[in-house]
């Protein structure tokens, strides 16, 4: 009886303790997501300034069509590209 009871307080204790291990990892990606939202935020605003727009999920046949000079990355399907002078 004293070898169910010690299992039944050892799988408490590891229940507990990956609750709160689950409970850090949330927190730590509640922040991860929230800096790389500053982080995007700050790259779309650092484009407009210098007169450049950023489009996300964007093709390879739909980056071909956007003027020059242009930025695209396949990978990430994100393309930068210069707005032409009147219409910034």
């Amino acid at each position: 009886m004293g070898l169910g009871v010690t299992l039944i307080f050892t799988q408490y204790i590891t229940t507990r303790s990956t609750q709160k291990l689950l409970r850090s990892i949330h927190e730590l990606q509640k922040v991860m997501i929230t800096c790389l939202r500053k982080i995007d935020l700050g790259m779309r605003a650092n484009a407009r300034m210098h007169g450049w727009v950023r489009l996300d999920d964007v093709s390879p046949e739909e980056a071909a069509k956007l003027p020059e000079p242009k930025e695209y990355d396949p990978e990430l399907r994100v393309c930068y590209f210069r707005l032409r002078k009147g219409l910034e």
